[in-house]
């Protein structure tokens, strides 16, 4: 990793090749009573590049002598894929607060862990308090069963995510009670935490199919729980 040889690496000390650390500081965590096992620094290679290491970190006298073990290893690829997370995620944040869209994030067992200021704006809620809470709330009871059913079918069955997506026009239930026509994206987060995010599209404008096929799912939902199918 730091591009000597042996014999010249023989002629050299931690002091030459830590880019982090200064030789006052090495000298001090040599010499205090409790080590350190685990910690990150970065190593010079002697091409003068830096890159980022772990070292785990161990000590044992050995005749009269104290002997310093440790395992160096390159972490430059997981440093950098940290970096590259932390844009995205920031990234991700500021799509979120800026989206006009209701940004909702379920857990598979529909408890809601996600709600961006479009979501706020749509339902009437804050973000405090539907967090937590069950989907179910943001609906109007009559679809609540079945968007149920839809939502477990779909944790359990990848392969209907199409149909998901093709649900059309929905509604929603904001927090003075009223209802509204929206449309529904339901794209599944590849985690092992099953979460999933749904996109509500307030629907402001509707023409007269919209219209005729909103009024024919409502007097629908009056008469069975289960509609989309």
């Amino acid at each position: 990793m730091l591009g000597y040889t042996q014999e010249e690496i023989l002629n050299i000390s931690v002091f030459d090749w830590d880019a982090q650390w200064t030789k006052e500081e090495l000298q001090v965590m040599l010499t205090i009573e409790e080590i350190i096992p685990l910690f990150e620094t970065r190593h010079r290679r002697k091409d003068g590049s830096e890159y980022d290491v772990e070292i785990s970190w161990n000590r044992v006298e050995v005749e009269g002598e104290m002997m310093h073990f440790c395992i160096c290893r390159d972490i430059t690829e997981r440093k950098q894929a940290e970096i590259d997370l932390q844009i995205s995620q920031a990234r991700f944040a500021g799509i979120l607060e800026i989206a006009s869209d209701a940004i909702i994030s379920i857990h598979s067992n529909q408890q809601i862990t996600l709600f961006n200021k479009g979501a706020e704006r749509i339902f009437g809620y804050a973000a405090e308090e539907v967090l937590g809470k069950p989907l179910a709330m943001l609906m109007p009871s009559r679809l609540a069963d079945a968007h149920d059913q839809h939502v477990s079918h779909y944790a359990q069955n990848g392969a209907s995510a199409r149909q998901m997506a093709e649900r059309g026009a929905i509604f929603g239930r904001r927090k003075d009670g009223t209802e509204f026509p929206a449309r529904l994206r339901f794209p599944r987060s590849r985690s092992t935490v099953k979460l999933f995010l749904l996109r509500f599209c307030e629907i402001l404008r509707l023409d007269n199919r919209q219209r005729k096929l909103c009024a024919i799912r409502k007097r629908c939902f009056k008469q069975s729980s289960i509609i989309f199918q």
